[in-house]
């Protein structure tokens, strides 16, 4: 099993500037599976429970922590580009309170010009994350959920920095470059490890 963050963590009854019928049944999916399936059976179940961020780790029993890798072939770096760079921008889902990162950025005096991209609402392909990621200076990775500011790099914010952005990350610090933890390579060399601990090859 992997956990990504939602899925273990949970959502709590946020009132959300942006609350829809489809997040507030989210919510309802993810707590009838905690109820009815439960996260406990589950992890018995698994060869191996692996979290993507430190902390989910008190979350789960004897958890593995495997960190987000990121496909440096995929995401790099485009020297050859004369596209005039837009400042910033962040990504509004169901589960985070955009409005609330904005405001915060303002009280401590960041002040970008920060476009909010809704990818639930405006899909982008995989394949096309890279360019548009290209198109931008820096990503503004603060996110609100549960009352709480998640301290850890988001997958987009890792994808951001193999791009070439830097990254406005939740201490409210710029970021550049993307640690080698988080290189696919890296994280494959891990995952091997476990598979073969657990006799599994």
């Amino acid at each position: 099993m992997h956990y990504h963050g939602t899925d273990i963590r949970g959502l709590s009854r946020q009132e959300l500037p942006h609350r829809s019928r489809l997040s507030d049944a989210v919510i309802r999916l993810k707590r009838l599976y905690r109820k009815k399936i439960g996260h406990s059976k589950a992890q018995k179940l698994a060869d191996a429970v692996c979290v993507s961020t430190p902390d989910l780790l008190p979350l789960v029993r004897n958890g593995i922590h495997i960190p987000i890798p990121i496909d440096t072939d995929h995401f790099k770096p485009d020297s050859n580009s004369s596209v005039e760079l837009k400042e910033a921008f962040t990504i509004n889902s169901e589960v985070t309170n955009i409005q609330w990162a904005l405001d915060y950025c303002k009280k401590k005096g960041i002040n970008l010009d920060v476009d909010v991209i809704d990818r639930t609402k405006n899909p982008i392909m995989y394949k096309n994350i890279p360019d548009f990621l290209r198109g931008y200076k820096t990503y503004v990775d603060i996110r609100y959920v549960n009352d709480t500011v998640l301290e850890n790099l988001s997958s987009t914010a890792l994808q951001s920095l193999a791009c070439g952005l830097k990254v406005l990350d939740y201490k409210l610090q710029f970021r550049q470059a993307l640690p080698p933890q988080h290189n696919a390579v890296n994280v494959v060399s891990q995952i091997f490890g476990i598979y073969k601990d657990l006799n599994l090859l």
